[in-house]
Parts: structure tokens; sequence; C-alpha cells
């Protein structure tokens, strides 16, 4: 596992029914998205990184480096939670095992620049859209 730099988390609000945190990074912020099971936010930023943090506490749990130095553009949790499919420039898209704290699955170099992700309700697959106007649906790992 890659952890990146050293990451701050403030807390700027709190109050009895709900809390506003931020995640401070290094970088500028691309993606962010909610884990299904509502106990981690994953954010991902542009030099390369992704952050797994505590939605309660807003700790910083873990990062990880895209294996390929990319900026990572877009993530999505699976629907298990256990998984993240990211995109970054490079047009490659990986599957974090979150669970074994990897990189695990790699996808080809299939279309310019991922911008956006999302897994099916039922895990089977991965849509993507990129800079080229396409759309592509694949099997997920």
């Amino acid at each position: 596992m890659s952890v990146g730099p050293p990451i701050q988390m403030s807390v700027i609000a709190v109050s009895p029914v709900n809390s506003l945190s931020t995640c401070v990074q290094n970088g500028s912020v691309y993606s962010v998205a909610w884990s299904p099971d509502g106990k981690y936010l994953a954010s991902a930023a542009n030099y390369g990184t992704i952050q797994i943090w505590d939605a309660v506490s807003g700790s910083l749990l873990s990062s990880y480096y895209d294996p390929d130095g990319q900026v990572v553009r877009a993530i999505s949790w699976s629907p298990d939670s256990k998984r993240i499919v990211e995109g970054s420039d490079d047009a490659s898209k990986w599957v974090l095992n979150i669970e074994q704290g990897r990189f695990t699955v790699g996808y080809p170099d299939t279309l310019p620049f991922t911008w956006t992700l999302a897994w099916s309700p039922d895990g089977k697959y991965i849509a993507t859209g990129c800079e080229d106007t396409k759309a592509q649906v694949m099997l997920a790992p």
C-alpha cells in the first residue's frame, strides 16, 4: 500500500444533528464519493491519489497512489463498499480493493480521459464517461 503525504482534516461546524468537515489535500480534488454503507468518504486528487476518510470522525484512514502515477479524475464505490474503481488522465481504469489495501484489477486504456464512473446497482458492471463524448459499459471484476 502506498501512503500519500500527510493530510489535515478540520471540523468547521458541529451540531447535535450533523457535522461539516473539510478534507484538506495537497492538490485539487476532482471527485468525492460516499461508500454505499455510509461509513466512508473517498476523494480523488490531481496528484494521483485516492484517500479514504472516516465519514463520522473525518479522520484520514488510508491513501493510495494511482498505479500509473496519473491524475485521478473519477472514483466510484462498488455497491458492497469493498472496492473503488478509478479513472485517470491516461484513460486507464483501476479497481482498488479496500480490504486488501491494493489495486487488484486494471482495465486497458480504452477511452481517453475518464471524467465519470459508476457501478451498476448489482455490482456486475462499471459505466464510464470520457472526454471524447463516449460512454462505455464494462464487466466489473
